[in-house]
């Protein structure tokens, strides 16, 4: 119990390192700090006693198949390894630890070569057709705003490929028609990944459901909304109203 505080409190300012030095996202701390945590619950002794027999242990802990015969995907184990040796490395900068740890024994943390080539193999993702596309669409009837809002949902992301945040953080005026594009501005609100600018192009795949998003947007403007307001609002439980968020 005595390493397991100790321990405890160099993950304590490992974590505040990250946020207030790095100054990264709690989403991606959160997940760090979490994988740190599970390696020190099974390795139950001083930081400065860590020998790489003890990264070879964890490593083929989370190879090991649980009791529904199910193990963790490698990218997911890499994730892991990654974060304890990031950990580490970070504890051979610390006064009073650092000449006790050694660069050599962090290298077991490290995926075999075969491994790695397993996970930089893509997997085969079957796609949705054009076909495909159109029946979800032509699936779901036109009698309330909910369900226009819905086909023209599935047909916006269809025709730009826009990533669902960015898609729910879009505006009304962020939509070209005339030039058929869509812009996507974090300095104007749009969350998009890695707060990237984007300029996305609507594709001529489909008249039909590019008709569908003219036709959302008018019914937004019939609701009294503007150029400001989210493309597609949060709508209100129960009620067929929408509220602007």
């Amino acid at each position: 119990m005595k390493y397991l505080h100790e321990n405890s409190l160099w993950l304590n300012k490992y974590e505040e390192y990250l946020t207030t030095g790095r100054k990264l996202k709690q989403s991606t701390i959160a997940p760090a700090i979490s994988s740190i945590d599970n390696f020190l619950k099974q390795f139950n002794k001083s930081l400065e006693k860590f020998k790489d027999s003890d990264a070879t242990a964890f490593l083929n802990s989370l190879l090991q198949y649980n009791e529904e015969g199910i193990c963790i995907s490698k990218p997911v184990i890499k994730t892991y390894c990654q974060d304890v040796k990031a950990f580490f490395e970070w504890l051979r900068k610390q006064p009073g630890i650092k000449r006790k740890l050694s660069s050599i024994d962090l290298v077991y943390f490290d995926l075999s070569s075969e491994v790695l080539a397993e996970i930089k193999t893509p997997p085969k993702v079957k796609y949705p057709t054009l076909r495909d596309v159109k029946a979800l669409v032509g699936s779901i009837p036109t009698n309330t705003v909910i369900e226009l809002r819905d086909r023209a949902i599935i047909s916006f992301t269809f025709l730009c490929g826009s990533r669902i945040k960015a898609m729910l953080t879009s505006t009304i005026g962020d939509v070209n028609f005339d030039e058929k594009y869509v812009t996507q501005f974090p300095s104007k609100g749009t969350k998009t990944k890695f707060s990237k600018q984007l300029i996305l192009k609507m594709h001529d795949l489909d008249e039909e459901l590019f008709k569908n998003i003219i036709e959302w947007i008018k019914v937004l403007r019939t609701m009294g909304f503007k150029d400001k307001d989210p493309l597609f609002p949060r709508l209100k439980l129960n009620r067929e109203k929408f509220s602007r968020v």
